[in-house]
């Protein structure tokens, strides 16, 4: 296995059916070099979140400075924007019943390939990401990555953005600097 041979192959949308095969299925794939992934769908403010968080894991690895043993814990820790890998499961943790989106990182041209297998395997149910996108929290997401109404205020005043543009980039901004806290 070598994580560095992985790239951000996209993302995969769906309702959670079941989590304990869910979790069969991230072990069995880690062992072929896919890494999955999954977040709930509340959190994923812009798919260039997961893509950042997925980069910036590979490039732990790359770099030998991760913290996590796995590319997919690690990418959860760069998105969680913390060093602690039991806050970030509390934070992210999927339930069952809930929208899901699930990062994929492994070689090009499997990405239909796994989502089937989760579909047919009854682990995620087919839904559109569009339904599964309108489900983003602004306010949870901010109390969740701890960023202040004022600084959030400032970055849309100083670069004119839109409250979910400032919280992207304020998201963007902790993920890369989680190697120096």
């Amino acid at each position: 296995m070598n994580p560095e041979d992985c790239s951000f192959q996209g993302a995969i949308y769906g309702s959670l059916l079941d989590k304990e095969s869910l979790l069969e299925t991230l072990r069995e794939m880690e062992r072929q070099n896919i890494w999955l992934q999954p977040f709930p769908c509340w959190v994923v403010l812009d798919k260039r979140l997961l893509k950042h968080a997925a980069y910036l894991a590979i490039l732990d690895f790359q770099k030998e400075t991760h913290i996590a043993q796995k590319l997919n814990v690690q990418t959860l820790l760069r998105f969680a924007g913390t060093t602690q890998i039991r806050d970030a499961i509390n934070k992210f943790d999927v339930k069952e019943g809930e929208p899901i989106v699930i990062v994929l990182l492994a070689k090009e041209g499997i990405k239909q390939k796994i989502k089937k297998r989760l579909v047919r395997n009854g682990i995620i149910s087919s839904r559109e990401r569009k339904q599964l996108e309108a489900k983003v929290n602004l306010r949870g997401i901010q109390v969740v990555y701890d960023l202040s109404p004022r600084y959030v205020h400032a970055i849309r005043k100083g670069r004119g953005y839109s409250k979910k543009e400032a919280l992207v980039m304020a998201i963007m901004e902790k993920m890369a600097l989680l190697p120096l806290q």
